[in-house]
């Protein structure tokens, strides 16, 4: 009777090598927490409202020249938000918190910015002194209650408007 011999190593490079190119042609899905998905046909718009801007000491430029500047900075800022189509923003009619509060985490009821249904929240200061514009931004989750986070930036008075396409920037990067 003739004796059966096993090769038993050449059925294995066989299985593997197809099974190895199934896993690299095939990558498998990764799982991670998604805030906003740009690639949704029609991503849900998360509500947000933008405080109007304080002076952060007494205006050294006068109150007609940040009246400009806080201005500008709002229509600016409305502006690129409403551009991105990511943010739907809450009229400044509904705040229940008055913008005198401060832009401090510690100074924001947030428990008033989520009975108006909104889920960020951004404050700013401007200051003005001699021929220095220093405007300070701060991303809230009112959820969370907590501070996302902060910007400052300087510049010329005159800037203020590529101040806050810098801010609109920093923001979409999140």
């Amino acid at each position: 009777m003739p004796r059966r011999t096993h090769n038993r190593g050449v059925g294995f490079p066989k299985l593997v090598i197809p099974l190895l190119l199934f896993l690299f042609t095939h990558p498998l899905p990764a799982i991670s927490k998604v805030y906003i998905d740009i690639n949704a046909p029609s991503p849900r718009k998360a509500p947000l409202a933008v405080q109007d801007f304080i002076p952060m000491e007494e205006a050294a430029g006068g109150t007609e020249a940040f009246g400009e500047i806080k201005k500008e900075l709002d229509v600016t800022l409305s502006g690129d938000i409403n551009f991105s189509g990511l943010f739907n923003t809450i009229g400044k009619e509904a705040y229940l918190e008055e913008p005198s509060s401060g832009i401090t985490s510690e100074k924001t009821n947030f428990r008033l910015w989520r009975a108006i249904g909104a889920e960020f929240l951004i404050k700013g200061g401007i200051k003005i002194k001699e021929k220095t514009l220093t405007v300070e931004f701060r991303l809230f989750d009112t959820i969370g209650e907590k501070e996302l986070f902060a910007r400052r930036y300087l510049s010329r008075p005159e800037g203020a408007r590529q101040i806050a396409h810098r801010f609109s920037d920093d923001l979409m990067e999140l």
